[in-house]
């Protein structure tokens, strides 16, 4: 399924953002699953910051925005879907050049 807001609205973010912040580092993590009984979590909603600049909906992700080389990565958890609506995650982190 196609994003409503295209791709190219969050790179404007991202560069505005990235002119504002100078020579400075911008570090900026996703907000953290929230548990509700020992086992169970409740749904996940993601820190509205970080969708606003990213639109990446998953856990235990950061985005680094380097106002010096005007540059923003995005890491995060590696996510395998195992099919019927099941998901596995692994603590390894991926690194997505935004």
């Amino acid at each position: 399924m196609k994003p409503i807001i295209p791709m190219s609205v969050f790179k404007e973010r991202r560069e505005k953002l990235l002119n504002m912040i100078g020579d400075a580092v911008l570090l900026l993590p996703a907000a953290p699953e929230c548990t509700r009984n020992r086992d169970c979590h409740y749904a996940y909603r993601q820190d509205s910051d970080f969708i606003y600049l990213s639109n990446f909906d998953e856990p235990e992700a950061v985005i680094v925005l380097d106002g010096k080389n005007k540059k923003s990565i995005l890491f995060g958890r590696v996510i395998r879907h195992l099919g019927g609506g099941n998901y596995r995650s692994r603590t390894s982190k991926i690194r997505i050049p935004l």
